[in-house]
């Protein structure tokens, strides 16, 4: 739909300083038939592209207050958009439907310059796929696997064809030496940061990824461990009293990830909480189980300094130096 939206917006140059409508190139560009061109594709581009994701963002915005509140027949209205994806990321498809519009929008924007649409597509592609990387959003692991696998193709794909474009000049040469400037110097600024960071860890010691860790190493702000503790204790008493098979018939309607993420927390808790006296031999299904505890790379600790061995007391006859003569004698 947004590339049908978007064809009335797509005009190239000619030698004669006339632009023409690249689908239609019998149309040329601010002519009566052309604005109506526009008229159509501006009213499609308003309520069927911008209307429908406007929708769809309100909805993602508004199912987890509807959870709370147990209206559930409005988050079923929305299973189109949310019912492929995983429970904890239940918003990714509100950034997903902008990736065929944006990959459509780079022709508009350098219709007569391959080279910008060329950076323009791996950029798109790139940091979506950077996004689906770190959320791994999709609740079958095979989509993804495959929604990566074809983004990492297509970007492959676009830079081979960067190679068939024309040789960038004049403007738009010096557009790229821009770009690549302030691409290499936000490389810098980052390089020097964590050159920084490090530095400060050399000062501030503490065990990497731990608690104590400075927030620029951890990327944001650390629960307090007292309230961790706090909902851990109300959860654990609330599942006392469940059975087994009240506890098995809940975990039945969990997802393939929400099952991993409970048995690596369970994990957790048996090599870092639990004492060892209680401790139960976990079953080793799979490889999240597999983990060494936070206090093998914990840092020594010093050691304290052993008290000297007191001085022997002397008697008083001992301490006259006269009298110890006279006994010598």
């Amino acid at each position: 739909m947004s590339s049908t939206a978007l064809v009335p917006y797509i005009c190239y140059a000619h030698p004669n300083g006339l632009r023409s409508n690249l689908k239609y190139t019998n149309v040329f560009c601010r002519t009566d038939e052309h604005t109506a061109m526009v008229i159509a594709g501006s009213l499609l581009l308003a309520f069927g592209v911008c209307g429908f994701w406007g929708f769809a963002a309100y909805l993602a915005h508004m199912c987890p207050k509807w959870c709370s509140t147990g209206n559930f027949r409005r988050v079923q209205s929305a299973r189109f958009l949310l019912g492929r994806f995983r429970l904890d990321v239940w918003w990714y498809g509100v950034p997903l439907l902008l990736r065929g519009p944006l990959l459509a929008l780079t022709v508009v924007v350098a219709p007569d310059y391959p080279a910008v649409q060329c950076l323009a597509c791996q950029i798109i592609l790139m940091t979506f796929m950077a996004v689906q990387i770190y959320n791994w959003p999709w609740k079958a692991p095979i989509l993804n696997v495959v929604d990566m696998v074809v983004c990492f193709l297509l970007v492959i794909l676009v830079a081979v064809a960067g190679f068939y474009v024309p040789a960038v000049t004049d403007g738009l040469k010096t557009f790229f030496e821009v770009f690549n400037i302030v691409a290499l110097s936000g490389l810098l600024v980052l390089v020097g940061v964590m050159i920084l960071a490090s530095v400060l860890a050399l000062f501030y010691r503490a065990a990497i990824g731990s608690q104590q860790e400075l927030k620029i190493m951890t990327v944001g702000k650390t629960p307090p461990p007292s309230q961790v503790a706090s909902v851990l204790v109300r959860q654990i008493a609330a599942l006392v009293s469940k059975s087994d098979e009240q506890m098995a018939a809940k975990l039945e309607k969990l997802g393939v990830y929400d099952l991993q993420a409970l048995q690596l927390a369970s994990s957790i808790l048996q090599n870092e909480v639990v004492d060892a006296t209680d401790a139960i031999e976990p079953t080793r299904s799979s490889r999240s189980t597999s983990r060494i505890t936070s206090q093998a790379l914990a840092p020594a600790p010093k050691k304290k300094a052993e008290p000297e061995p007191p001085k022997p007391e002397l008697d008083k006859d001992d301490e006259d130096p006269n009298k110890a003569k006279q006994a010598t004698v």
